[in-house]
């Protein structure tokens, strides 16, 4: 569900906002679940759990400031999206593919991305404390001043990936 503020919206004005957002919401799992190609679609601030958005190709589509929790993305196509300032826990997109991302300044912890491949991709600020990166292809992609407590990149094959003022040591390498 979408969570928003109703900031002067009274009586049958916030019911009909409400319900705008619930169709909304409808028809976002609609589309997924009909495997299309979702382009351009602006995310910002949504909020859901225990949802599956497998197999689904995202494209410039932002997840900016969005609350993710215990949702799935295996399997998933991302190119130039925006993770920005999310808050994303116990989230799996494991084998997914991400191409061009930015995730500066996210929380993206206890994830699962196991066997995900990432190409030009920014890490930078972000939280990945306990998540795992097992099996991943990663290629020049930016860790730069992440916090990578208990996170796991065993077995993972890495091309020009920096990990400049994280915390490294305290990372399963």
């Amino acid at each position: 569900m979408f969570e928003t503020a109703l900031p002067g919206a009274r009586g049958s004005d916030a019911t009909e906002l409400l319900r705008e957002l619930v169709r909304t919401e409808d028809r976002l799992y609609r589309l997924v679940a009909e495997r299309r190609v979702l382009t351009d679609l602006d995310l910002s601030e949504f909020a859901t759990m225990w949802v599956s958005f497998a197999s689904t190709r995202f494209v410039r589509c932002s997840f900016a400031k969005a609350h993710l929790e215990n949702t799935f993305f295996d399997f998933t196509s991302f190119e130039e999206c925006e993770f920005g300032e999310s808050a994303c826990f116990n989230v799996s997109f494991a084998g997914a593919r991400f191409e061009r991302c930015s995730f500066r300044g996210a929380t993206m912890d206890q994830c699962n991305f196991n066997g995900i491949e990432a190409k030009e991709c920014d890490f930078s600020d972000a939280s990945l404390r306990r998540s795992r990166f097992i099996n991943a292809r990663l290629q020049t992609t930016r860790f730069i001043n992440c916090d990578l407590h208990d996170a796991i990149f065993r077995y993972s094959l890495r091309n020009e990936v920096t990990f400049k003022h994280s915390n490294v040591e305290e990372a399963f390498l």
